[in-house]
């Protein structure tokens, strides 16, 4: 739901609380996944099988859902495309590089990221691989929180808008990814135990700072967007420690609330699309246009549609081993 906030409550004005959840708070999501990645796949590190079984998921649902999503993309050159040749082109660059879709940055993301990290585990410790990932992180935050820091630095700025009008962002698997998850696989090769109550505390500490950081970023104008900055990474370490040491009982819903949470994921930019075709009828009812209202719709709908589709699956699955 932190993700839904920071794509669909992004009209803060000077909304303190809509800019607290959409910029501060919802941005700690994606690098909270990462890291979360980065952990159960250590597991797996070493394990070329199991490695490549896992980006061949990934690299499967990535294809999937820019197929599902290709049909807007083609929609949207209809529109306004002058060059159709020239949007192939950029889309295939998208995909490879950037990622086919508004949100599924993030599965390329992942991909490229592990690959990079299984690599230099072959040469380099954990240990090494995490500062590697901090200064490819740091570099990236000059590209997207701090990005005007840059000014006084026009030769940097160069290289940096060069990059940019290539690549678009540094939120990817290279500058984003690749700390985040590495920091995964570092929180459970050492085996980092903090307490819970140490945990609470540094966390409610970093989420202060963040607030403060967001705020001065903001009121220096020196973002280019609000994916990357400092105080997230204390943020999400302590969120992710303190989550970690929560003991909770088997439940067979836990899979179920997994399962859903991808769909949710996945499926958020469809019901985007059906909430606008809702609203373009609807206009003259000023409370329909709230993204609060339509953050609220895309929330309840792709929840329910996940828990039907996945019911739907695991009734597929149950029929077919029976029948085996």
């Amino acid at each position: 739901m932190l993700v839904l906030g920071v794509h669909f409550i992004s009209d803060y004005g000077y909304n303190n609380i809509n800019f607290i959840l959409s910029q501060g708070i919802g941005r700690v999501a994606v690098p909270f996944f990462f890291i979360t990645s980065g952990y159960f796949l250590a597991n797996k590190s070493g394990d070329t099988i199991k490695i490549q079984n896992y980006l061949f998921k990934i690299i499967r649902i990535y294809i999937l859902w820019s197929v599902l999503y290709f049909p807007y993309e083609i929609y949207m050159w209809k529109l306004n495309s002058e060059n159709i040749m020239l949007d192939i082109l950029i889309y295939i660059k998208k995909f490879f590089l950037i990622g086919s879709f508004i949100h599924l940055w993030y599965l390329l993301s992942v991909i490229i990221a592990v690959i990079i990290i299984e690599a230099l585990l072959k040469k380099f410790s954990i240990d090494k691989i995490i500062v590697i990932g901090f200064s490819l992180y740091i570099l990236g935050v000059l590209g997207d929180g701090y990005y005007n820091v840059l000014v006084n630095t026009p030769l940097i700025k160069r290289i940096y808008d060069l990059y940019l009008s290539l690549l678009e962002t540094t939120r990817n698997g290279l500058f984003f990814g690749l700390f985040f998850i590495s920091l995964g696989y570092f929180i459970n090769i050492k085996r980092v135990v903090i307490k819970k109550s140490i945990s609470l505390v540094c966390l409610i500490i970093s989420l202060f700072c963040m607030i403060i950081e967001i705020y001065f970023m903001k009121n220096n104008n020196l973002m280019l967007d609000y994916n990357m900055y400092i105080s997230i990474i204390p943020t999400t370490f302590f969120l992710f420690n303190l989550v970690k040491e929560i003991q909770l009982k088997d439940n067979t819903i836990y899979p179920m609330l997994r399962n859903m949470s991808v769909t949710v994921f996945l499926i958020q930019f469809m019901f985007n699309g059906i909430s606008l075709f809702i609203i373009s009828f609807l206009e003259e009812y000023n409370f329909i246009t709230s993204e609060w209202i339509r953050f609220i719709f895309i929330a309840i709908s792709s929840t329910i549609f996940s828990y039907l589709l996945i019911k739907i699956k695991n009734k597929y699955k149950r029929i077919l081993r029976e029948g085996s």
